[in-house]
């Protein structure tokens, strides 16, 4: 039996929709026009549904990214998914932006003794940030950080950092580390496929009155 999930992904400069089912991807849509993305999401759920000729009611969970990144971006993510949630009785995944291209990272850049540094911009030498290990462990928490040519030293001199993420370009400019490897950012959509697929399976929905935005700073607003 098909499970199907929507995807829900506004919290960036481009935003996802997309549908997925036992962990395959359907059909996506894409938004790169940020200020857009409020208009967007709605009408491009109608048409996935239509053009994939799925019921709402055939769908098995919502999953949305929670942040970090654009303030307005991430409450309309948050908002949708939870107002599909609460109309059609479906329970909510949410999923941290810089855990999922952590992992997209990884796939695209496999290297077991290596740790993965996901970087979103937030203005000037500031970004949103995180360190992980191959298996997705926790090294550092997810936080907003003002970078210089010190940061992550300690890391960095033990073992190969891999960043990406459109906030590393500013950080690459001014770290010279022999341990540290630049990236491409990768496409998220298939770890996004992946990592709602597996906590559907476990059953690791968040709460829908306790699920709110991960905003890592309260300002940061396009």
């Amino acid at each position: 039996m098909k499970a199907y999930i929507l995807h829900i992904d506004t919290a960036l400069a481009t935003a996802t929709v997309g549908l997925s089912t036992n962990g395959t991807s359907v059909a996506f849509k894409i938004n790169k026009e940020q200020k857009n993305h409020a208009s967007f999401v709605h009408l491009a759920i109608e048409e996935l549904l239509r053009d994939e000729n799925i019921l709402p009611t055939a769908l098995k969970a919502i999953a949305v990214t929670e942040g970090p990144g654009s303030y307005t971006g991430i409450r309309v993510g948050m908002a949708t998914a939870k107002g599909f949630c609460l109309a059609l009785n479906k329970p909510l995944i949410t999923i941290n932006n810089l855990f999922l291209l952590a992992h997209a990272m990884a796939v695209v850049q496999p290297n077991e003794n290596a740790l993965y540094c996901p970087m979103i911009d937030a203005r000037r030498m500031e970004v949103f940030t995180a360190v992980y290990n191959f298996r997705m462990n926790t090294e550092l928490a997810p936080k907003a950080m003002i970078v210089d040519d010190k940061s992550f030293s300690d890391l960095l001199n033990r073992q190969q950092i891999v960043f990406a993420g459109d906030g590393s370009p500013k950080f690459k400019e001014i770290q010279k580390n022999h341990n540290a490897l630049f990236i491409d950012e990768p496409d998220t959509r298939n770890s996004f496929v992946q990592l709602a697929h597996e906590k559907l399976i476990a059953d690791n929905f968040s709460n829908l009155v306790d699920a709110i935005p991960f905003y890592a700073k309260e300002f940061y607003n396009v």
